[in-house]
Parts: structure tokens; C-alpha cells; sequence
């Protein structure tokens, strides 16, 4: 993934857990490294967009540093932008970042509302 504020690149990686879901076209994932930032589990259900990777909302999540966050899937995922669409190997991922329930408590500065883009290709499938 290329994070498109700053042009750092990391390795995210989403990895099917299986279906523990009570509905139909629904199933766990696993995001590893997330924004270069969060490991956690999200429902995926299946969608009328083929392939979109919708985070929902995370409440709070915590990041590698221990820090809290809010965050949210940002974008829209039709075209022209398709934002959280794996399409051709390759996927825009967009997302909202806020720590301004918990930067007083974590020690951490304010980031109220951020919204961030990177963008990655599938290269390979990392074991």
C-alpha cells in the first residue's frame, strides 16, 4: 500500500477467518495492518459493489502505539472514484480517523476528522 499524504509504503494484509455469521453472503475477515496503523476483525457482507471492502465503523479501535481511534470507512465506492473496491488486484482504500474522544486520556495530539487515501496492489499471497 502507498499512503498518498506522504508516499510511505507498508504491507496490509486481509486474510478470510470464515463464515460465523447468522445471514447469508456474510463472513469474518482480518485486516493486518490497516492504514499502517490497526489489526482488528470486521463483518464483510456481501455487497450489490463486487469486492467492496466496507469497514463500517470501528469504535474504538486501538492502534499499534496503544492509542484509540474512531474509524470509518470514507468514500464512495461507485465510479469514478471506487474507494474500498478491489478491482484488477488493486484497491483505493479511503477512511476517516478521529481521536477526539480519547487523545486526553491516551496522551496523544488531537486528530479530529482526518481523511486519508492509500492505495495498494495485490502482489502475492503472503503466508
Amino acid at each position: 500500500m502507498t499512503k498518498l499524504e506522504d508516499g510511505e509504503t507498508y504491507v496490509m494484509k486481509v486474510e478470510a477467518l470464515g463464515n460465523n455469521c447468522i445471514e447469508q453472503g456474510c463472513d469474518s475477515l482480518k485486516l493486518t495492518n490497516y492504514g499502517d496503523l490497526f489489526d482488528f476483525n470486521v463483518q464483510y457482507t456481501l455487497s450489490n459493489i463486487d469486492s467492496f471492502l466496507n469497514v463500517g465503523i470501528v469504535d474504538p479501535v486501538v492502534d499499534h502505539s496503544g492509542h484509540r481511534w474512531k474509524l470509518s470507512y470514507n468514500g464512495n465506492p461507485n465510479p469514478p472514484d471506487n474507494y474500498n473496491v478491489i478491482y484488477n488486484d488493486s484497491i483505493k482504500i479511503r477512511f476517516k480517523l478521529s481521536n477526539n474522544s480519547y487523545y486526553q486520556q491516551d496522551g496523544a495530539p488531537l486528530v479530529f476528522d482526518t481523511i486519508l487515501t492509500h492505495v495498494g496492489v495485490r502482489i502475492a499471497d503472503i503466508e
